[in-house]
């Protein structure tokens, strides 16, 4: 899940300027005072993706310590199950690395069960061209809501999904 303009209304957690500060449950500011806003349902959504015993990993494209202290501003860090935050903009790498991750650990992803939650599809190609069976969650253009977006995620666990899994093998083409 991306983090920036997804997540929160931060379009660019980069460019913040350390400490954080959290002014309510929902908002922090850094050190200039510009606030970030975590957008409307999100951290329900995390929550809601846990209960529903998925996996969450922040696969993101910004400077990770900036990224890791704002989720902790927000108490949001305990959320997530693995972070892919990188100052390069190749999220498929990320992808890929957390696959071969979670095989290391005997943790299979079935195919068909990944999804992708991005405000901008800017990354979509190289990610699908070496995932194709992800399923891509554009927000704010094909999904307007975390209630939608989670309606739809509903409707593929009841559907069920192909049994054929990720493999660190596959990661390399």
């Amino acid at each position: 899940m991306d983090l920036d303009g997804a997540i929160w209304d931060n379009k660019n957690i980069s460019a913040a300027v350390l400490p954080f500060k959290r002014t309510s449950q929902d908002s922090i500011s850094d050190l200039t005072g510009k606030e970030t806003h975590l957008l409307p349902g999100s951290r329900e959504f995390l929550k809601w993706v846990k209960e529903q015993n998925g996996l969450i990993c922040s696969l993101t494209w910004n400077i990770p310590e900036r990224a890791i202290k704002a989720l902790h501003a927000f108490q949001m860090l305990d959320l997530f199950d693995f972070h892919r935050i990188s100052i390069t903009p190749r999220k498929d790498l990320g992808i890929a690395s957390m696959i071969s991750e979670l095989n290391e650990k005997g943790i299979e992803i079935p195919q068909g069960s990944m999804f992708y939650l991005d405000d901008r599809d800017l990354h979509m190609t190289e990610i699908t061209r070496k995932f194709p069976e992800l399923k891509f969650l554009h927000l704010w253009k094909d999904f307007h809501s975390f209630d939608e977006a989670s309606q739809y995620i509903l409707k593929f666990k009841d559907n069920g999904t192909s049994h054929q899994s990720f493999s660190a093998s596959e990661l390399d083409h």
